[in-house]
């Protein structure tokens, strides 16, 4: 199960991309993340496959099930899927 627990995203920058996110996914749920450009959808995806850190959680352990990918091996990939 995911589980994000007030979770946030302020970039160095001061941009606050997310802000006390709380959400909980079982295993075999399928969610969807729709919104306005600029309202953190990336962020939030970022977040939660590894490619970036949250600024601020509340539950350290909603993380621990969640596999890391090698960011440059990563980056590399989502630069080729554009192109």
């Amino acid at each position: 199960m995911l589980v994000l627990d007030r979770v946030g995203k302020t970039y160095p920058n001061g941009v606050r991309a997310l802000e006390g996110l709380s959400l909980a996914v079982a295993p075999g749920e399928i969610l969807v993340t729709i919104g306005g450009s600029g309202c953190g959808k990336s962020t939030m995806l970022r977040a939660i496959s590894g490619l970036d850190t949250p600024t601020q959680t509340m539950s350290a352990s909603a993380w621990s099930n969640i596999p890391r990918r090698n960011e440059g091996r990563a980056w590399r990939a989502r630069s080729t899927a554009s192109a």
